[in-house]
């Protein structure tokens, strides 16, 4: 693993796919399959959310890993795949709480709250992917390692907020 924390406009792109993959991942896995492989308890979303919001990150790591060449690269990245995942998150529970006639107030304080979430929680994911892109098969452990601590963190968060 190469000490190179330093961005150049070549990260644009490992952003940009990291971002694009947290887009998708809401439309095509957490809302159509999360609710049924969770039960329906928001404790247990992150089991479903984390690895998948981390897909862009994923096909970095495996197809282009000399783009994952330090932890900060690794952070930054998912915390872009989980910018992007909160950006179409919430623009599904805009939608949902709009067509269900909640105050904007609601949409607007779950925003505010569970956005820096999403970030924290991908880039502990991001840079367990830099072990992967480095060591491969070898780096797995410690990647999903760091992917229990982001599933752990994303469910006591949503644990606090049903209280």
């Amino acid at each position: 693993m190469v000490n190179d924390r330093k961005f150049t406009e070549a990260d644009v792109i490992p952003a940009l796919i990291a971002f694009v993959g947290g887009m998708i991942c809401v439309i095509f896995i957490v809302i159509p399959f999360g609710d049924y492989i969770t039960g329906g308890n928001a404790i247990f979303a992150g089991i479903v959310g984390e690895p998948a919001k981390a897909i862009g990150v994923i096909i970095i790591a495996l197809k282009f890993s000399e783009w994952l060449s330090s932890k900060t690269k690794g952070a930054v990245f998912g915390a872009f795949a989980g910018l992007g995942f909160a950006f179409m998150e919430n623009l599904w529970y805009f939608i949902w709480f709009s067509l269900a006639g909640f105050p904007a107030e609601a949409y607007i304080f779950r925003t505010l709250l569970s956005a820096p979430g999403h970030l924290l929680h991908s880039a502990f994911v991001g840079m367990g992917l830099v072990y992967v892109a480095a060591k491969g098969r070898e780096g797995g452990i410690t990647a999903l390692k760091l992917l229990v601590v982001a599933i752990f963190f994303h469910g006591l968060y949503n644990a606090s907020v049903d209280l």
